[in-house]
Order: structure tokens, then C-alpha cells, then sequence
């Protein structure tokens, strides 16, 4: 119905047009009102040609074909603003006032990362970033591993990769999915379909990954980034949708993981970026951040730095534990330490549902969601 209406338009343009060229000078007494008219009819096919475009796009994000007749119309309506251009120097806009709507949505492609929280510029961090960004400049690298055991941060540190490659334009498009533990494959793909700004209402699995994978394949000038965070076990990239092999064309793979050999590519298309513990230095110094001024008196200060001792220098367990004791009397950092070396922590005041690891290769941190002041400590 728009290109129809839109040839319409096109038709009456075109009349105007002939006007004031073909005819003798004695027609230029009508010559000030076909301009008026030639405006407004040029606005109106505008118009119309950005609704038709709209739509030509939101067809091609969910790899459906354009029929020819639109992609004629499209040609023909650029040839008539063309022909229109060589009559005016230049097309003053005219206003007309009334709109059904002032706005359209931000394209999701458009909105920021969001993160876990914000991102804590540490220098031992900034060397990984950096190792990450030249790997995805990388032309002869496809997949990057984010590896690491849990509480170091890998989630933090691939959403400031996600929005720093976004910022430098270094990918047209970004798109990041959580697979967790157990992965739901169909959730997986509703994730990086949201991203992608396209749509997938199939039902089965297999038709969804066909579909994902002719859109992440779509353009082969185009450079994609798929993300995949907290991978625990390797999982088919295939049946996801996710290109694999040879014919990856411009989609990279990024993925975190506690587990460095994942997926089966060849060595020299892959490369596993190690996030280890913060320094001592570091961890220190964020551990005090975090708690305050409160740690400078020097009797709490010894305490203080034994119970970052524990914290196995993670990014986590120092935030979860440093806010846990901000603030804290003496009597209550002394029973948390107490706790923390004898592996039996309960009712630490501030403690919230969250699951990390303390230390390398000790213990695990289990804070039970239905008792906000225990932890459960259990050995691994």
C-alpha cells in the first residue's frame, strides 16, 4: 500500500516537473505555483520513501527478500528527487505541525551496555583489556576465551570490552547473551536475537538457529561480535545459530568461562586470555575503598588486612565482603575473621545471596538467598 501510494506521489512529481521545462515561456505565470506545489508533492514522496525504507530494513533484519517492485520503486523515487534537484538549487523544508508521534524507539542496537556494576580501573585489568582488544583486530582470530576462576570478574571485564568495541566502532554490531550453568539454547537465541534487533517467532529450535545464522551471515562487509558469558560446559555453537568454522565470515566469538578448552577451532583461529588475581597492592587498595576511612585506625587496620588476606585477592569476594563489614565494630571484623580462617561462616551482618569463591582452590562462599546474615562455607 505505501509503494502504491508512493507511485502515486512519484506520478504527480513527475508532472510538475515537465511544467515548467517543456512548456513555452508564456506558462511561467503559473510557474511560482507549480514550484509550491512540486514542494510539497517532493515532501510528501520523502516522506513516504523513509516509511517504505523503514520497513525494507526491518524485512532484511529478518532475512526476508525484498520484492522487486519495491526495490524499483525505491530507484525510481531517488531519480525523481534527482530530477527535482537539478530544477532547485536547494529544497526548503516546510513544517507542517501535526504528527501522530514526535519519536520512534532507540534501536536496541543503539543502547549502552549495561554492567554488573562499575568498572574498576586496575592495572593488572587494563593489560587483559588490552590483550583482548588486539585479539579481536585480529582479522585470523574467531573465538577469544575469557578465562579465569570465579569472583575474578570476567563478567565486569567483557561488558567494558563490549562497550569500549562498540565506542571504537570496531564492529557494526554487538551482541551478548548469559548461558549460565544449565543453557537454554532457545533463550540464548532470544538474547542475541533482542540484540541483533530482529525478531525470531519460530518455534522449534532448529528453524530458529537457521534463521540466526542467515542473519549473522547476512553481509559479509559486516563485523559482528557475539558474546557468550559464564560458559560452564561447551555447547554447540551450530545449534545455537552461531557461525562455526570456515564460513564465519566477519562474526567473532567471545566467550567467559572458568575452563580454557571449550570448543573444538583450530589453534591458530583461537586465542584464551587468562584473567588471574588482582596484586596484593591492588586488593589492598580496593579492599579500603570500599570499607572506608575506618580501616586507617591501626588496631582495626591489622584486622583488616587478614580478612582481605582471605579474600584470596578476587574482585568479589573483596566487594561483597568489604561492604558486608563497612562500618562494623570491632567485635564483629574479629568474628568475621574468626569465621573466615576457620571455614565455619555464619552471621556476618550485610552479607547478601551471591556465590564466589574466597580463595584459589580452598573454599567456596555459598550465602544463602533466604537467610540474608549467614553464609554457608563449603570445601572444594
Amino acid at each position: 500500500m505505501a509503494a502504491e501510494i508512493g507511485i502515486s506521489v512519484a506520478a504527480k512529481v513527475a508532472e510538475y516537473l515537465v511544467a515548467p521545462i517543456g512548456r513555452q515561456f508564456g506558462y511561467l505565470f503559473f510557474f511560482n505555483n507549480n514550484l509550491e506545489n512540486l514542494h510539497e508533492q517532493i515532501a510528501q514522496l520523502e516522506d513516504m520513501r523513509v516509511v517504505v525504507q523503514r520497513q525494507v530494513d526491518a524485512a532484511k533484519r529478518n532475512v526476508e527478500v525484498i520484492r522487486p517492485a519495491v526495490e524499483a520503486w525505491l530507484t525510481e523515487v531517488d531519480k525523481t528527487k534527482s530530477d527535482s534537484d537539478e530544477i532547485f538549487e536547494q529544497v526548503h523544508l516546510q513544517g507542517r505541525g501535526k504528527f501522530d508521534q514526535v519519536a520512534d524507539p532507540i534501536p536496541i542496537t543503539c543502547l549502552p551496555t549495561i554492567s554488573s556494576g562499575h568498572f574498576k580501573n586496575f592495572e593488572s585489568r587494563n593489560l587483559v583489556i588490552k590483550e583482548i582488544m588486539e585479539a579481536l583486530q585480529d582479522d585470523e582470530i574467531r573465538m577469544i576465551g575469557i578465562c579465569g576462576m570465579g569472583g575474578t570478574g570476567k563478567t565486569m571485564l567483557v561488558n567494558e570490552v563490549s562497550q569500549k568495541a562498540k565506542d571504537e566502532h570496531m564492529f557494526d554490531e554487538v551482541a551478548l547473551a548469559l548461558v549460565s550453568q544449565d543453557p537454554n539454547v532457545p533463550e540464548i537465541q532470544r538474547q542475541l536475537a533482542d540484540e541483533l534487533d530482529m525478531k525470531l517467532q519460530e518455534e522449534t529450535i532448529s528453524v530458529r538457529a537457521k534463521k540466526l545464522h542467515a542473519r549473522l551471515m547476512m553481509n559479509d562487509s559486516k563485523k559482528i561480535l557475539v558474546i557468550l558469558d559464564d560458559v560452564w560446559n561447551a555447547i554447540e555453537l551450530g545449534e545455537i545459530g552461531i557461525p562455526v568454522g570456515g564460513d564465519r565470515n566477519g562474526c567473532k566469538v567471545l566467550f567467559t568461562s572458568r575452563i580454557h578448552l571449550l570448543f573444538h577451532i583450530r589453534e591458530t583461529q583461537r586465542k584464551n586470555i587468562t584473567v588471574g588475581l588482582l596484586s596484593e597492592e591492588e586488593a589492598w587498595d580496593f579492599f579500603k575503598e570500599i570499607v572506608g576511612n575506618s580501616v586507617e585506625n591501626h588496631d582495626l587496620q591489622v584486622v583488616a588486612r587478614k580478612v582481605a588476606e582471605e579474600c584470596g585477592r578476587l574482585p568479589l569476594a573483596i566487594k561483597t565482603l568489604g561492604h558486608a563489614l563497612r562500618n562494623k565494630r570491632m567485635h564483629v571484623w574479629k568474628d568475621a575473621l574468626t569465621q573466615l580462617q576457620g571455614h565455619t561462616v555464619t552471621n556476618i551482618p550485610g552479607m547478601h545471596t551471591k556465590k564466589i569463591m574466597i580463595s584459589p582452590s580452598k573454599f567456596w562462599l555459598d550465602m544463602e538467598r533466604d537467610c540474608a546474615c549467614s553464609m554457608t562455607l563449603i570445601r572444594c
